[in-house]
């Protein structure tokens, strides 16, 4: 027998298999409901978010420094601005917030900020992504069936 876990605003709920491997990312500060609401509670749409999270971590690292290290604030807003869409899309709020406000800093070329702040946002990051690889919640799915497609999720009301 099968025991079901409800989610609020779920329309499924997830099984007792599931919740642990989710389990791991609400240790680690992703909320997985608000995750689940930005897939329109769709269990694998979110797993393969998260999995395209994890895999793009490397690339935006590189990034971050490299923007970062050259004062090319335009460029880094953008990089930073993209982490915190997806963070929040997945549930890490921390992580979001922390990159608005180094989005902030990068609209005024707040050096300052922006060099303090990063570090810290580097390790939380790394720290989230860690929680998704080593957990069983991210999917192996692709989201990017065509260059064309643009996808945008808004969490259900």
């Amino acid at each position: 027998k099968e025991t079901i876990i409800k989610v609020t605003g779920a329309d499924e709920g997830i099984t007792e298999d599931e919740a642990d491997d989710f389990a791991g990312l609400a240790e680690a500060g992703i909320n997985v409901e608000t995750g689940l609401r930005y897939s329109q509670n769709d269990k694998t749409l979110y797993r393969a978010l998260l999995g395209e999270y994890a895999a793009s971590y490397d690339e935006r690292v590189d990034s971050v420094k490299r923007f970062s290290e050259s004062k090319n604030f335009e460029r880094y807003g953008i990089v930073v601005h993209a982490l915190k869409s997806s963070s929040r899309m997945i549930g890490a709020a921390e992580l979001s917030e922390l990159c608005a406000r180094l989005e902030k800093a990068s609209d005024g070329s707040d050096i300052e900020t922006i060099e303090e702040m990063t570090p810290a946002m580097l390790e939380l990051y790394g720290k989230t992504v860690s929680a998704i690889r080593s957990s069983d919640a991210a999917g192996t799915e692709t989201l990017h069936e065509s260059d064309d497609e643009i996808l945008e999720f808004f969490p259900e009301t």
